[in-house]
């Protein structure tokens, strides 16, 4: 039973655009709503190929056909996705211009959750534009599991353990940026007592989870470790959109040492 949970999982990775008909868009363009029943009812039912081709240019340059095959079926058994039980329920639609977010809930085994998708208009059609459903945060809600942060975030702490003052620094947010010298930030940052970089002192950084809003604030979920302590420190950092990409939100590491 866990195989196959964590099978249908990976499957919900292409499978978001299944929404309602929410929000109608009167502009003479298509609706979203129409690309997402296509998606859903090929996806849904095995027809691979046609599905496929409903993913913007940037999801197939990142995904290819035979992945997208693999993840779209239950693997133990072979079952289309709408064989397995997977039932999603789109609740409202939200059109920004060339975007559009899709809001609703998911349901496997008993459980429901909540997801946003987004979509954009490219060649004069609506296709999905994020390679994995964005299931909501359960404590904060509002905030969406956001697989871009989670990369942004791995490079921030990345360049960090490497002493990589420059990147962080061109990685964090104007306002951080206003407040500080690039001095007085690096040695806030990358800066040890002994001189050496923090991966030679032994830390290392895991990044779990990131979840973020519609406002473009987010946060990143991880551990902070270090060699021949066998103890975990609990990390959660703010990164925030700015200019086209995720920047941190802050100086020093959000831990019970450091603060």
């Amino acid at each position: 039973m866990r195989k196959k949970s964590l099978a249908l999982f990976a499957l919900l990775v292409l499978i978001a655009p299944f929404l309602c008909c929410c929000g109608e868009v009167d502009d003479g363009r298509p609706k979203p709503i129409d690309t997402a029943k296509e998606f859903i009812s090929e996806a849904l039912n095995g027809k691979t190929d046609e599905a496929y081709k409903l993913l913007s240019k940037k999801q197939r340059m990142l995904t290819s056909l035979d992945t997208f095959k693999n993840i779209t079926k239950e693997r133990a058994t072979g079952r289309t996705l709408g064989e397995s039980g997977l039932n999603l329920e789109a609740q409202n639609q939200v059109v920004d211009g060339n975007k559009a977010f899709i809001y609703g809930e998911s349901e496997f085994n008993g459980k429901r959750t909540p997801f946003i998708l987004p979509l954009v208009f490219e060649d004069g059609k609506w296709l999905l534009d994020h390679p994995s459903i964005q299931l909501e945060n359960a404590s904060e809600k509002g905030f969406y599991f956001n697989l871009n942060l989670v990369n942004d975030a791995k490079n921030y702490f990345d360049k960090l353990l490497d002493g990589d003052a420059r990147y962080l620094w061109d990685n964090t947010s104007s306002k951080i940026k206003n407040d500080i010298s690039f001095e007085d930030f690096m040695s806030m940052t990358v800066t040890t007592q002994t001189g050496k970089k923090p991966k030679e002192e032994g830390f290392g950084i895991t990044v779990k989870e990131a979840y973020s809003n519609e406002e473009g604030e987010g946060f990143a979920i991880g551990t902070l470790t270090m060699t021949g302590n066998q103890s975990q420190i609990a990390l959660r950092e703010k990164f925030i959109f700015e200019e086209g990409k995720w920047v941190a939100n802050f100086i020093k590491l959000e831990t019970e040492i450091g603060k």
